[in-house]
């Protein structure tokens, strides 16, 4: 099983099949809400008044797209600082990490599907899209 967590770059097809039990990314939103690379700084500007850490299998051939293994929410403070909840969710992560290896059997099986419907994008991927269009 392969783990990432805050890695930026897209990994090739060959390699994530080459894991016999896929591999996971630990992403600081609950998605499909916030994918992109800046979840957290989006989370504080934009006021939300909660969040999460997404366990979610790797997409091969998108960003934050694979089915959802685990999530877990927590409410934000109107006070918070990027510093504050970025530990705040590495936490989760880490739980939710040990979590996701002791069942990843089970989790490639029930996981759930992604509503692309639902998707949106951190400030950072909508500034980008914009430019690209």
């Amino acid at each position: 099983m392969g783990v990432v967590v805050s890695f930026g770059h897209m990994l090739p097809a060959p390699l994530i099949k080459w894991f016999p039990r896929r591999c996971v990314n630990a992403h600081p939103s609950l998605l499909p809400k916030l994918r992109g690379p800046s979840p957290i700084q989006h989370t504080i500007l934009s006021g939300q008044t909660k969040t999460g850490v997404t366990i979610v299998e790797l997409s091969e051939n998108k960003f934050d797209a694979g089915k959802v293994l685990l999530q877990r929410e927590i409410q934000v403070s109107p006070d918070i600082n990027f510093s504050s909840l970025s530990g705040d969710l590495s936490y989760i992560a880490a739980d939710l990490l040990v979590e996701t290896v002791h069942n990843i059997d089970d989790l490639l099986v029930t996981g759930k599907t992604q509503n692309e419907e639902e998707a949106t994008f951190d400030a950072i991927t909508q500034y980008h899209r914009v430019l690209v269009s």
